[in-house]
């Protein structure tokens, strides 16, 4: 993948890792556009509305995504809406985010019964890219503390990495 890659920009192998990630996102995969969007951030709002046309069109995949991007740039109020339609799709990640969008109250007041609920589906799938998969560990021993439950069962194998 390009992200992480922005220090080889301009090298041969660069270059052609951008040209197939372009020809990928014109076949459909939306994962693709997802590694343009920080590969050629000058272009990041058109991979943005790429995702977000495909989205319209019931593209779980795009949601994803955007919930993604959205996230990782800090926009939670337009991650929100494409992660609950991923997380209602089955994306382990999107769990995950919706469980940190719950406890943190990034739309709306805090609510430890959702964080609870989506932090569990995150973990039970145990197939959570490993810094999610932390945070939803460390997560359930908060809630546990804060709800005095720390007699109750926990999961912490939940990485697919």
């Amino acid at each position: 993948m390009l992200i992480g890659a922005a220090e080889h920009r301009g090298t041969p192998e660069y270059l052609e890792g951008v040209r197939q990630q372009r020809l990928a996102a014109e076949a459909g995969y939306a994962y693709a556009y997802y590694g343009l969007f920080y590969a050629i951030p000058e272009e990041g709002e058109a991979f943005v509305t790429a995702l977000k046309e495909m989205a319209q069109e019931g593209r779980a995949d795009a949601d994803q995504q955007l919930c993604n991007i959205f996230v990782r740039e800090a926009r939670f109020a337009e991650a929100v809406p494409h992660c609950e339609v991923a997380a209602k799709a089955g994306y382990p990640d999107a769990f995950a985010q919706m469980a940190l969008s719950a406890t943190n109250g990034w739309v709306g007041p805090r609510s430890i019964e959702d964080a609870r609920f989506w932090m569990r589906q995150a973990l039970s799938r145990g197939d959570l890219e490993a810094g999610l998969c932390a945070q939803m560990v460390s997560m359930q021993y908060e809630l546990a503390v804060e709800t005095n439950t720390l007699d109750a069962a926990r999961i912490l194998n939940c990485s697919r990495s």
